[in-house]
């Protein structure tokens, strides 16, 4: 099978979506708890394929191992979500969880994984974080289309 060519600009746009959901996540998770405020996108310039062209971030107030782990999971699973329906999303997550329980990839960031090993209840913060995404999918998908068309949210601050 040969590798898949895509343009710089293709790739940029795949990147800014990827962080888009990822921040959307963290965000819903946070703000479930009380502790979100904003989060918003961070260009890094071009895209290659070892290089990202957006990053992101989330402004949330720290709470307990527990709770901060629920939030980091948040991220990867929020990736997940991208043009998918809940029912569909759900069933990838457990594909997912063995993914990362096996070992943690380049795909969760320094920060996420110093969280979600900060407890001993992984699984249930995994679990919890699947559970407040799905419940709050309509806002999960809200937030990365603000995130996506203008980069940060609120788009009023």
């Amino acid at each position: 099978m040969k590798a898949q060519n895509i343009d710089w600009k293709t790739r940029r746009e795949q990147d800014r979506r990827k962080a888009a959901w990822h921040e959307a996540g963290h965000f819903i998770v946070a703000s479930h708890y009380g502790l979100a405020h904003s989060c918003w996108l961070i260009e890094r310039g071009v895209a290659t394929e070892e290089h990202k062209a957006f990053t992101g971030q989330t402004g949330f107030f720290s709470s307990t191992p527990f709770r901060n782990a629920a939030i980091a999971w948040a991220g990867v699973l929020g990736e997940e979500a991208q043009g998918r329906d809940v029912d569909g999303w759900k069933f990838e997550t457990q594909i997912l969880w063995e993914y990362f329980n096996d070992s943690f990839p380049d795909e969760m960031s320094e920060t996420d994984l110093k969280m979600v090993n900060s407890t001993p209840y992984r699984r249930r913060a995994f679990d919890t974080a699947v559970h407040i995404l799905a419940k709050r999918f309509p806002e999960l998908k809200a937030v990365a289309a603000s995130l996506i068309r203008v980069g940060v949210f609120p788009a009023n601050i």
